[in-house]
């Protein structure tokens, strides 16, 4: 459609065209979910409700794809009932939480943001071990020492939730979490399974208390100890510091995370080898792969040719999501890529 008429104008021009040529109303919400129509200007809560009522208006007057249509539109609610005209009336756009929900819904991953960056402060006051550091170990070959049911603190979103029987047909729950670079197990059994299993959903953050082990050699999984709901504050976060089974885990009357050492940004640049020139089309692409994923992580091109160095401009940042790492992975050759 782009190629036989032009690029879309507005979101009022591309619900006529989308209109035109069949496209299925499930098709196109997924298209505003997933972020490819914010250049519309419209935020998606506005655009879904446009979309609940005008597409089938469209598809029954069979005229939404009249050239020169688009110059006799107003988008002011006080439009009147046209069937060839579109109506947008605004509203609330969805929460920050319901944005990146749809967007890890319909991608894979979250584009605008992530939903537990919000917990940073929480996150650097309690956690004592997260995917970050265990990667670290696996590219040093010494993830093994990981092995040692040391009680640690971690946290993520539980993004699946497995309800399966022991060998003794005792129940128990296998856990999917996801942190901000990786995802872990995490299992619970017994009174620990009676306490969480019923109270935990998906895509929720938590904070988890466990004993750390390796499965299969290269995967991370924790016995699960208890699991706090993340906190929103610092009395939250003070009551999970004071709870009884993190004193008992850690061999303190008073537990001081302060004490633990600072541990540096995980992905505080990525630098990618490039082989070509600035203005050659392959570099093109490469900008616009980086602005589509963009995120908070600052991008150095190392041009190989001559070993120059560039930094990017902010609008190619970024986003430190372990799954757009993996991808840009895929699309410039994983040697291409240094994470430092």
């Amino acid at each position: 459609e782009r190629e036989q008429n032009g690029e879309f104008a507005s979101f009022e021009d591309f619900l006529i065209r989308a209109a035109k040529i069949g496209m299925k109303k499930n098709m196109i919400e997924s298209l505003i979910l997933s972020s490819a129509l914010d250049f519309t200007g419209y935020n998606r809560a506005t655009m879904i409700n446009c979309l609940e009522t005008e597409l089938d208006k469209l598809a029954e007057s069979g005229r939404g794809g009249l050239e020169g249509q688009m110059t006799l539109f107003d988008t002011q609610p006080s439009f009147s009932d046209d069937k060839n005209r579109v109506r947008v009336i605004k509203v609330a756009e969805y929460s920050e939480g319901e944005i990146l929900e749809f967007e890890k819904d319909r991608l894979g991953l979250y584009l605008s943001g992530h939903p537990l960056d919000k917990y940073k402060k929480a996150i650097e006051e309690l956690v004592t071990f997260d995917t970050a550091e265990f990667m670290e170990l696996k590219d040093n070959g010494t993830q093994e020492s990981v092995n040692d049911d040391k009680p640690v603190i971690m946290y993520g979103i539980l993004s699946k939730k497995n309800i399966r029987t022991t060998k003794n047909k005792t129940p128990m729950a296998v856990l999917t979490v996801e942190d901000l670079y990786g995802s872990f197990e995490a299992v619970l059994f017994g009174s620990v399974f009676e306490e969480a299993s019923f109270r935990i959903a998906v895509n929720r953050p938590y904070i988890i208390l466990g004993k750390r082990h390796v499965r299969n050699e290269d995967s991370l999984s924790l016995s699960v100890d208890k699991i706090f709901d993340m906190p929103e504050d610092e009395f939250a976060v003070k009551s999970i510091s004071e709870d009884r089974y993190v004193k008992a885990a850690f061999g303190k009357k008073d537990v001081s995370f302060k004490e633990k050492k600072e541990k540096p940004s995980r992905i505080n640049v990525v630098k990618i080898k490039f082989d070509g020139d600035a203005s050659s089309e392959e570099y093109d692409r490469l900008l616009n792969f980086l602005v589509y994923f963009h995120g908070n992580t600052p991008v150095d091109i190392i041009f190989t040719k001559d070993g120059s160095e560039v930094r990017l401009d902010e609008v190619c940042y970024l986003s430190r999501d372990p799954k757009v790492i993996d991808i840009l992975r895929e699309f410039v050759k994983p040697e291409n890529v240094i994470i430092e």
